[in-house]
């Protein structure tokens, strides 16, 4: 029998709607969005940021787990 193996890091609708459905990362592109336009803005105003930001990540778990 032949395994296959993906990797996902959001939940694309592709996945959702798959048969089986695929289990994803979900990285919280919302938030990943607004904390990197936090960064440049402040950039713009000669303030420094961190080098890392760790932002909070969710397995999604569906069918093909």
């Amino acid at each position: 029998m032949a395994k296959w193996l993906f990797t996902a890091s959001h939940g694309a609708r592709m996945l959702r709607e798959s048969n089986p459905q695929i289990t994803t990362v979900d990285q919280h592109m919302e938030m990943r969005g607004k904390v990197m336009a936090d960064i440049v803005i402040k950039k713009i105003h000669g303030i420094d940021s961190p080098r890392t930001v760790m932002l909070p990540t969710e397995l999604v778990v569906r069918q093909s787990a």
